[in-house]
């Protein structure tokens, strides 16, 4: 039976009760000796009483407090998720030649600092130049390839150039090999002849800065596999061979050096918006004192929290490891800085494939970056079963546009129907085609119903019409819906 707690008066009542039998005495008086002991032995008790309900608390992981929760979370192997350092890419500009030290600090205008990761020195003007590329056609060249080559194959309408940067002789996606990359190519038609084909794939790259970043040199080739599936190269396939007959030459301005920087504390507080002027801290010969953000190459993470910490900890409890079971990738991407949900698609590519779809929250556009995407897939790859083949992505996003006829139509009922429209998309928004169990798939859509539902729930909303969508919104496989435009009328 449940325990409750007495409060001090009753205590002291308590205690006076027990002294006066006692001592024998009918009463006691008020700023006697005996009342004074019955207070303070009832203060002690209360104290006590308090400390043992606090402790209570402390014994089940549900609502034990930070330091428990955290020696709770130890057991099962887990800690806080570490705050995460900004890295971004600054310019400075000066006098070619001058040299930028490394560990140089720059400040942000609220004082927030940076310091270069590397030296760097202001470099004279290099002229560019553009990769030239020819293509020859080569059929049936048998089943033994040389060098690194392309793959090519149809899907919905548009064709994918798998590029085999690390010769590895499996392409793959750009979120599990760094060194592998692919373009899209939406031109690329069933009957179109060999020489239509290879122009088409020219005019793309010779466009493609990564092209000449890549340097490759060597000859490529690439299979004509247009039967709706990607397909390695067989015996009999026809081939266009690449050659490079000038290399690319990046363009290098003068009086311009780009330097990665690293924020000097691990916070949220040092991202920073590209195009945002910091300034040297201390003054460099011949550098000027301003330094531009050029680019942002990791957005830095905070502390997991507690109330973070202890639902992971209890889905951890709840359903502890299974083999490489869907929680089990669930909890693996879980536990990378930022990651905020996690969807597994088994069976994404084919027998033994998994995919693993990761979002972000915490940050203003949910959709994981590259650089996210490969920490959570460079850590799934330590835990895996062995023979499973994980791909981590961002989910592609799919807007979900609104029209709105509203009353009152004022700013600040709109911002209360903008942010139940956030929320409930937070709430309901699931990748489509991933486990939600063994037996059911997420379809992804979100409901007309729970719509007008949500704007209603908006504070100061009195009546509304919902204009668009008029239909259920259903995302494609892979997609989740996030919020698009939202257009506002008069009711």
């Amino acid at each position: 039976m449940p325990f409750n707690r007495p409060l001090l008066p009753s205590i002291v009542t308590r205690v006076q009760n027990d002294i006066r039998e006692g001592l024998g005495i009918a009463s006691i008086l008020r700023r006697s000796v005996e009342d004074a002991i019955a207070k303070a032995i009832a203060g002690v008790s209360h104290m006590l009483h308090g400390h043992l309900d606090w402790l209570s608390r402390q014994l089940i992981p549900d609502t034990a407090e930070d330091e428990f929760l955290e020696r709770w979370a130890s057991v099962w192997g887990l800690s806080k998720k570490a705050a995460t350092f900004a890295r971004v890419e600054v310019k400075f500009t000066g006098d070619v030649g001058s040299i930028i030290p490394q560990n140089t600090i720059i400040r942000r205008s609220d004082n927030v600092d940076y310091q270069t990761d590397a030296e760097g020195e202001i470099p004279a003007g290099v002229v560019g130049a553009q990769e030239i590329t020819d293509f020859t056609t080569l059929a049936d060249v048998g089943g033994s390839l040389d060098g690194t080559y392309f793959i090519l194959y149809d899907a919905d309408g548009s064709a994918g150039v798998w590029i085999d940067i690390d010769n590895s002789g499996t392409p793959a996606p750009v979120q599990a090999l760094q060194q592998d990359r692919n373009v899209e190519i939406t031109t690329i038609n069933a009957n179109d002849d060999d020489a239509t084909v290879a122009a088409k794939i020219a005019a793309v790259l010779d466009v493609d800065d990564a092209w000449s970043a890549n340097a490759i040199a060597n000859v490529l080739t690439i299979t004509d596999a247009q039967n709706g599936v990607r397909e390695d190269a067989n015996p009999g396939d026809t081939f266009f061979i690449i050659n490079v007959t000038q290399q690319g030459v990046d363009e290098v301005i003068e009086g311009e050096i780009i330097v990665e920087a690293t924020a000097v504390v691990a916070a949220e507080n040092g991202n920073v918006v590209d195009g945002s002027i910091l300034q040297l801290v201390a003054p460099i010969v011949g550098v000027d004192a301003n330094v531009t953000v050029n680019d942002t190459i990791q957005e830095a993470e905070d502390q997991e929290t507690i109330e973070q910490l202890r639902e992971r900890l209890l889905q951890r409890i709840q359903q502890p490891p299974a083999g490489g079971a869907v929680r089990d990738y669930v909890a693996w991407g879980l536990s990378i800085a930022g990651i905020t949900r996690v969807w597994v698609g088994p069976g994404w590519f084919g027998l033994g494939t998994v995919a693993v779809f990761v979002v972000e929250d915490g940050e203003t556009n949910i959709i994981p970056d590259a650089a996210k995407v490969q920490e959570v897939q460079d850590y799934i790859d330590t835990v895996r079963p062995i023979t499973a083949d994980v791909i981590v992505f961002p989910p592609t996003p799919a807007p979900l546009d609104f029209m709105i006829a509203l009353q009152p139509n004022t700013q600040a009922v709109r911002d209360a129907v903008t942010q139940e429209l956030k929320d409930l998309i937070a709430r309901d928004a699931q990748v489509v085609g991933t486990f939600k169990t063994p037996n059911l798939i997420h379809d992804g859509t979100i409901l007309l119903s729970r719509i007008n539902e949500a704007i209603s729930l908006a504070v100061g909303e009195e009546d509304h019409n919902l204009l668009a969508p008029v239909v259920n919104f259903q995302p494609n496989a892979g997609e989740i819906a996030v919020l698009g435009t939202i257009t506002w009328q008069n009711l």
